[in-house]
């Protein structure tokens, strides 16, 4: 099967349940572990009942869809679409490094959570430091950005929560 990105100037989108970027023209990356949960080797099929293991997603084979001047990434690991779409990012900016982001849909928001370093965001006009440990939510309808602000790598977990009737699903 084919896994495609449809590139959108205000965000990445998935366009089944989850798509991991592999090496090569849209290939699926192969399970790097034997089976349990599912791994992300096929195409899932959204019909399929919930009580179905869970999905598992190894970062380190997720291909960045964008990397800073200083090595910074950013890998979208997985979009969930119920009931709802929910992106789940991790990010690693280096100090410096900044990524500018258009507004996203009318009533999309952001959740930022630190895992390790520090970095800032704005949101509008509004600029907020966060350090390891921290969480913060915004609505993301409106410019924003990220920028790694400490001594070294800031690592992140990012979700954009996309509001139901702006789902293409």
């Amino acid at each position: 099967m084919n896994y495609a990105l449809r590139m959108d100037p205000r965000a990445v989108r998935i366009e089944s349940l989850l798509m991991v970027a592999g090496s090569g023209a849209g290939a699926p990356v192969p399970a790097a572990r034997p089976p349990g949960p599912r791994q992300i080797d096929r195409e899932p099929d959204i019909t399929e009942p919930e009580e179905e293991a869970p999905v598992v997603v190894d970062a380190r084979v997720v291909t960045p869809l964008w990397t800073g001047p200083s090595g910074g990434t950013a890998r979208l690991l997985l979009t969930n679409p119920r009931p709802s779409p929910v992106e789940v990012w991790r990010w690693i900016l280096h100090p410096g490094e900044r990524y500018e982001s258009n507004p996203h849909p009318a009533g999309a928001t952001e959740t930022l959570t630190v895992i390790r370093g520090r970095m800032t965001f704005t949101a509008g006009d509004a600029a907020q430091r966060l350090r390891g440990g921290e969480t913060a939510v915004f609505a993301a309808d409106v410019p924003h950005s990220y920028e790694g602000s400490g001594r070294g790598p800031c690592e992140l977990i990012m979700t954009v929560h996309i509001p139901p009737e702006h789902h293409n699903g």
